[in-house]
């Protein structure tokens, strides 16, 4: 599916590549082997001298269409911080067979002296090509005797068997970019979308040519950046390349001469249907008479939630996953059931058409990872995907998603899954699905604050907090009693007390301590209750982000505190109870204050309803995230009486 196998049955033809003047390997510039600092970025510890590549279709002796590219590289090291760029990674697909490698590979360390420079090679037995997967290969390889001020400089060329769109050329970095440049030629057979997105567009140039080669005519996009700023990541993002500015060709159709257009790309309608044709999704539909046989094996249950529950197991001890990615297969189902190795998309089609014959209400949905890229919104192509779940619609008509591939307990998904949009595969309903509406953290928690002196400077109250949903299965704290306890100890300060999960693993119970500053051997004493922070508010420290905020999921927090008021005081003063909304209720919090003769009793609540916000909104967020963390810092005083 990813990648589509034509042979062509006329003669061979060559697209040449373009014959515009390059960078000379080896070929240094004085003022680059003088330079010190980044001229537009100071703070820099590397910097990518230029980046240039071409890209261009060609059929090989058999008649097979091959894309080839160019690439050469040079970066200079300015600093210790910039050590990490002598270390080089070059990924590939290669796929089942091995049907494209990387050739011409040259790499040195250029040490510059004055005026004159000494240079170093890489040496072949110092380059290391290694299987990450049964479809991916990465060659990697360490430059020598790097140091401040030195250039690291590679070049090469992929050459690859798989009819597939020419990739996306990335004109922006993590470190500054000074030049770059990319060509594409594309045969005028091929029906192409080509654009420059991101952030930073405005810093590079676009420019279309034709040439007709071999009575060919040719499509010649040309690109061209300067002085393009780093691109730093940032928390509450997906992948940092979703935001970087790049040009991104996708193939919509081709037609080669005497031959029907065939359709490869273009609207999620026309891609529905392509997909729908496949050998692997003309399955949803079938009735498999094996999965009755196999469903027999299952421990069935009353309870809709552990039914599912047991099913995914059952699926796990079935598939031999092999830690690989994609949304489209090779695999049949039977070839799945029966242990064949399986990427994810091939597990989770089986886990979908078993569910189906149990009864449920399910649908493969594919998607992008947050670690992956945010599918393309009204254009989408194969590359577009990397991973397929089950969508299951409950007997109340709520939608929740499935995946036997997540080390979660009963197939619950991890929150890389929960990006921008997913899309429903279906003969009778296809659609777009937000995925942000699908996950909801919930949490509830319920505090009482005994004032309690442990030793003779502290101290501390007993919190229990249910975590419900999402926010107890996020990606970086499993839910384990170990890891809760370190994250309350090293992040917070806190010791766990208990520890306490539901046999689903939706609901995890918390019960910790935290200190409470304690002057109550004074006239006055000052109490700044535990909130629950959901929200980590250092993000919102810096004045101007560069990349959305991007929220994986809705929250919806709760927070009920007593405050017990402590024999032989009275209540001084508290805060104010306030209400903050942003926008239209896309974030709402409140904090209500009462107090009786015994304690305080607080009623906080927090929601966030919008997920994904551009730059320009995040002034009004950091304010509205600045007024919430000011809140919640104000203390209760209690005054000893008379």
């Amino acid at each position: 599916m990813r990648s589509l196998f034509i042979c062509c049955i006329f003669c061979m033809v060559v697209i040449p590549t373009s014959h515009a003047q390059k960078i000379k390997y080896g070929n240094i510039p004085s003022d680059q082997l003088k330079m010190q600092v980044c001229p537009f970025d100071d703070e820099a510890g590397a910097v990518v001298l230029s980046d240039v590549g071409e890209a261009w279709m060609q059929f090989d002796a058999s008649g097979r269409l091959m894309v080839m590219a160019d690439r050469h590289v040079r970066v200079k090291i300015l600093n210790s911080t910039g050590y990490d760029y002598g270390n080089v990674q070059i990924p590939f697909y290669s796929g089942l067979s091995g049907d494209a490698d990387i050739s011409g590979l040259k790499a040195q360390t250029i040490i510059p002296s004055g005026n004159k420079y000494e240079t170093v090679k890489v040496e072949k037995s110092a380059i290391f090509e290694e299987k990450t997967n049964d479809y991916n290969t990465t060659v990697k390889f360490s430059f020598p005797k790097v140091d401040d001020g030195v250039i690291v400089e590679y070049k090469y060329r992929i050459e690859s068997r798989y009819f597939q769109p020419i990739r996306n050329w990335y004109f922006q970095r993590r470190i500054p970019v000074m030049f770059t440049k990319f060509e594409a030629i594309i045969p005028d057979f091929f029906d192409c979308s080509v654009n420059v997105v991101g952030h930073h567009s405005d810093a590079v140039s676009y420019n279309r040519t034709t040439r007709t080669d071999d009575n060919w005519l040719n499509n010649i996009h040309q690109f061209e950046g300067s002085n393009v700023p780093a691109l730093k990541k940032e928390k509450y993002g997906t992948n940092i390349r979703n935001y970087t500015t790049k040009c991104r060709i996708a193939i919509r159709s081709y037609q080669f001469p005497g031959r029907f257009i065939e359709k490869v790309g273009g609207s999620y309608t026309e891609f529905n249907k392509t997909l729908l044709e496949s050998d692997q999704f003309r399955q949803i539909d079938q009735k498999l008479k094996f999965l009755d046989d196999d469903l027999a094996l299952v421990q069935r249950s009353d309870t809709e939630y552990e039914d599912i529950g047991n099913i995914v197991q059952h699926v796990r001890t079935q598939v031999n996953f092999n830690s690989y990615h994609d949304f489209s297969s090779r695999n049949s189902v039977k070839a799945t059931m029966n242990g064949e190795a399986s990427n994810s998309g091939a597990v989770n089609l089986y886990l979908t058409m078993l569910l189906r014959h149990a009864g449920y209400e399910v649908e493969p949905l594919i998607l992008g990872t947050r670690g992956y890229r945010r599918p393309h919104p009204f254009d989408p192509t194969n590359m577009d995907f990397n991973h397929l779940v089950a969508l299951v619609t409950d007997q109340k008509g709520k939608s929740f998603l499935v995946d036997a591939t997540s080390d979660l307990p009963n197939g619950q998904p991890k929150i890389s899954v929960f990006n921008a949009q997913g899309w429903v595969i279906s003969s009778t309903k296809p659609r777009k699905v937000d995925l942000s509406q699908i996950g909801v953290a919930k949490i509830m928690v319920k505090s009482n604050l005994a004032l309690e002196p442990e030793g003779s400077s502290a101290q501390h109250t007993e919190i229990r907090s249910n975590y419900l949903g999402l926010h107890a299965l996020s990606d970086g704290m499993a839910y384990t009693a170990d890891n809760y306890e370190k994250y309350l100890k090293d992040d917070k300060g806190f010791a766990l007390k208990e520890f306490s999960e539901t046999s689903s693993g939706a609901n995890t119970t918390i019960a910790y301590s935290c200190p409470i500053e304690d002057l109550s051997a004074k006239k006055f004493l000052y109490v700044t209750p535990a909130f629950e922070h959901v929200l980590d508010y250092d993000i919102f420290k810096n004045e101007i982000r560069n990349t959305p905020l991007d929220i994986p999921y809705r929250i919806n927090l709760t927070n009920i505190i007593d405050v017990p008021i402590p024999e032989g005081y009275v209540v001084e003063s508290m805060p104010e109870s306030r209400k903050y909304t942003l926008g239209d209720d896309e974030m709402k919090f409140s904090i209500l204050f009462n107090h009786s003769e015994e304690k305080i009793m607080i009623n906080m609540r927090f929601k966030v309803n919008k997920n994904f916000y551009l730059q320009d909104a995040y002034p009004d967020i950091r304010a509205f995230v600045g007024e919430i963390e000011n809140t919640l810092n104000e203390k209760i005083v209690f005054k000893q009486a008379n």
